[in-house]
């Protein structure tokens, strides 16, 4: 690792390309051992059009591999922003189905956009509202 950083949540790994990112086959048994939601592996990406790449595991809480994980981005945006010293950044997270985000670092929040996938819908119904 070239930087390893830890959140109240996650394990931030900073590697060196992002070949690596997209080439690594991580030990989920030993992952889910670790006393953490999840490990958010990134690298600076060598494309034109983007900033980073990343990867994120969360085996321990049932989540071998997030597709697109914006609460790790929220982390991953000042991360490179002291990296790269600057605010906006296109990333790519690099899972199977794999997806693309916009990101701007505004003060102590994180600006995230992107194209959705809706996984879940349903209705909530309050007693007496």
């Amino acid at each position: 690792p070239l930087k390893v950083v830890r959140s109240s949540m996650d394990l931030l790994v900073q590697i060196d390309s992002e070949q690596e990112v997209k080439d690594c086959r991580p030990d989920f048994a030993a992952l889910a051992q670790l006393p953490i939601r999840g490990l958010i592996l990134t690298a600076a990406s060598q494309q034109e059009d983007l900033d980073f790449i990343s990867r994120f595991f969360a085996p321990g809480v049932g989540i071998p591999e997030d597709p697109v994980t914006g609460s790790a981005h929220c982390l991953l945006g000042p991360f490179w922003q002291q990296q790269m010293g600057k605010d906006s950044f296109s990333a790519f997270q690099a899972s199977k189905r794999g997806g693309h985000i916009d990101l701007t670092v505004a003060g102590n929040r994180v600006l995230l956009r992107g194209q959705a996938v809706r996984v879940w819908k349903g209705e909530l119904e309050l007693p007496g509202v």
